[in-house]
This record gives structure tokens, C-alpha cells and sequence, in this order.
């Protein structure tokens, strides 16, 4: 395993290297990203990698290929977008699927600290250290949901049932890819008969996309 941590030379230098803030309070001890995590002593590989800042499309297509070289062929990913730039959210989903495609990763979550809602940095000053817990937002969901409709979609557009089995199940042997092979193979018996068509809804019948409104 192995852990990035993607950022600018601005961002090294303030977060990542010890005494990068000039001014914090005293009771926050002024050490660095790296220090903290060698102080966790964690199984896994920690690498800083600089990239871009992303103010122009040149420096946003080199951050893209910066990520998308560290990924490794079936990789199993964990993306924390906490701090990143309000831009990578959308950068980064559009990434993922590019990854998934040419380099079959799984993307495992996408979380998200959300700080804000602590209140404003003055305010958070104000709070003891123990009380600076802020929730850790899943959003793995809403980028299932993105694979869903791109599932529906090609079901309407070519009748292919793959992508919807693969949502759904880890088996070949489903009624949906069955059925597919019955209209593909021009099985006029098994498709007369109905059975695999008829056991499909039972197919989806438990299954929903967790927290979300469309269960």
C-alpha cells in the first residue's frame, strides 16, 4: 500500500515541512504533515508529490497525468479531497472513470472533512482541541451514482446488460446477462419462454445505493 499526497510547493512548504505557519497559537504544536504521519508508523509508503496549482489549462492537464501516472493497473483507491482545491471534485471524477477504463482501478471511497462546519477559523480558535471533531463525508455513493446512469445508458443505446450486472452483482451467471445472451444468440426457445427475463427484477429488488434518494 501506499499513501500520496499530492501538493503545491506553497502547500509543502506551509503544511507539509515543520514550521512552514509563521503564526499558531501555542497550543497547536507547529510540526509538518511528514512528521505527523512518520509519528503514526504506518504500514504503509508515504510520498509527498509536487504538482501544479491548476490556474491554467496547461498546468490542469499536467496535474491530471501527474495523478493518473501513479496509478497502478487494478489499483484499489481511497481519494481524500479535504483540502484540495474547489476544482478537483470535478477534476477528479472525470479522472477516476478515465482510470477505471484504461487501467480497471476500483475506487473504494472519496471522503471528505468537512471542517467548515465547526464554524469559522476564528471561532475554531476559540474551541478546545478535543472539541475540533469535525464529520468525515463518504461520497462514494454520488460517484456510483455517475456509473449508474453511464450503465442505463448504454442499456437504452445498445441493449448491453453488462454494466448493469456488474452494478448489481460479482456473478456472470445472473438472469440479466442470460438474457442477453438469449437475444445475442437468437435463443427464439429461451426467449419465448421468458424465464431469464422474468427472474431480472428480482434481480434489483434488494439492492439501493446506500444514503441516497434513490433507493
Amino acid at each position: 500500500d501506499v499513501i500520496y499526497i499530492f501538493c503545491t510547493e506553497a502547500a509543502s512548504k506551509i503544511n507539509w515541512e515543520n514550521n512552514g505557519h509563521e503564526k499558531v497559537r501555542e497550543e497547536i504544536e507547529n510540526v509538518g504533515l511528514y512528521e505527523r504521519l512518520q509519528q503514526l508508523n504506518l504500514k504503509a509508503k508515504v510520498e509527498k508529490i509536487l504538482i501544479k496549482e491548476g490556474f491554467s489549462n496547461a498546468e490542469v492537464w499536467e496535474l491530471f497525468q501527474t495523478v493518473y501516472n501513479k496509478l497502478a493497473l487494478e489499483d484499489v483507491v481511497y481519494l481524500d479531497i479535504t483540502n484540495a482545491f474547489r476544482s478537483i471534485p470535478v477534476f477528479s471524477s472525470t479522472l477516476l472513470n478515465y482510470a477505471r477504463f484504461l487501467k480497471k482501478i476500483k475506487v473504494e471511497q472519496i471522503l471528505y472533512g468537512a471542517f467548515e462546519k465547526l464554524g469559522p477559523a476564528f471561532k475554531v480558535y476559540e474551541m478546545k482541541l478535543a472539541d475540533r471533531v469535525a464529520p468525515v463525508l463518504n461520497l462514494t455513493n454520488i460517484e456510483q451514482l455517475q456509473q449508474w446512469t453511464h450503465a442505463a445508458q448504454m442499456f437504452l443505446e445498445t441493449g448491453s446488460t453488462r454494466y448493469l450486472n456488474n452494478m448489481v452483482s460479482n456473478e456472470e451467471n445472473t438472469a440479466l446477462n442470460n438474457f442477453e445472451l438469449e437475444i445475442n444468440e437468437v435463443r427464439g426457445l429461451d426467449i419465448y419462454s421468458g424465464e431469464s427475463a422474468s427472474k431480472i427484477p428480482s434481480q434489483f429488488e434488494h439492492f439501493t445505493i446506500p444514503n441516497s434518494p434513490f433507493d
